[in-house]
């Protein structure tokens, strides 16, 4: 009986001994724990990291934004070198892409835009204008416009595919444009002639156009592609009038 018990004993004394060896056992065949150093050299190095890359994304940005701006001004370039081409071939008494367009001359009307189209971006890519040129010209342009009556309001930058230049102007309906003069003193600027002659287009259609009891406010020429005008009527008498009512 005393042997039998001696044997449960030493079984269990057995047991209990060979579990902290089984324990040990299993330490041994994980891997070594990272030294103390070594864990904190990797937090600070990935720390840096982030670090790093988050003074990254404002030049990146900063990038984008300089590529959207050389977009742009290779778009604006191109259509007002289109819009100068237009003017000399109207002045040398041709017909111009948008007049057949008008007519509905579909196929010529392509064809001649074509061609133009593809002088003005030659013509672009073979000169220096760069934006420093290109901002240059237009605010040279500025004080002949102001002259003929013509003042900058506003200006609009539309950021899309393609790109736009927007320039609001208000015309002083006293001062009488004298476009061979103002022609004149633009020179070789060819932006300054380009909005000139855009803008007294947008004088005379102002002059025929009434739109019930709204006055004329400002014009829009957009810079793109394909240049454009708008001219904006506002009836803000009435407007006042009618929040006033009561």
């Amino acid at each position: 009986m005393s042997d039998h018990i001696e044997q449960q004993v030493d079984e269990k004394g057995s047991e209990g001994k060979s579990r902290p060896h089984a324990f040990h056992a299993h330490a041994k065949i994980s891997p070594d724990a990272e030294p103390e150093h070594e864990a904190v050299s990797r937090i600070r190095e990935r720390h840096k990291q982030h670090v790093v890359k988050a003074k990254k994304k404002p030049k990146r940005r900063w990038v984008f934004w300089a590529q959207m701006l050389g977009i742009l001004v290779f778009c604006g370039s191109v259509a007002l070198t289109i819009r100068a081409i237009e003017m000399a071939t109207i002045r040398s008494g041709g017909v111009p892409w948008s007049e057949d367009l008008v007519h509905g001359r579909f196929e010529r009307a392509g064809e001649k835009f074509s061609l133009v189209a593809k002088a003005a971006a030659e013509q672009t890519f073979s000169s220096d204008a760069t934006s420093k040129t290109l901002l240059q010209d237009f605010n040279a342009a500025l004080p002949h416009l102001k002259k003929a009556g013509y003042i900058l309001t506003e200006m609009e930058v539309e950021i899309g595919i393609p790109p736009k230049l927007i320039p609001h102007f208000y015309h002083d309906p006293d001062i009488k444009l004298d476009l061979e003069k103002t022609l004149k003193g633009l020179g070789d600027n060819n932006i300054g002639a380009a909005l000139i002659i855009a803008l007294a287009e947008a004088g005379d259609l102002q002059k025929q156009l009434e739109v019930a009891d709204m006055q004329f406010n400002h014009i829009e020429v957009e810079l793109g592609p394909i240049p454009s005008l708008k001219l904006q009527y506002k009836n803000d008498s009435g407007i006042k009038s009618y929040i006033h009512k009561d």
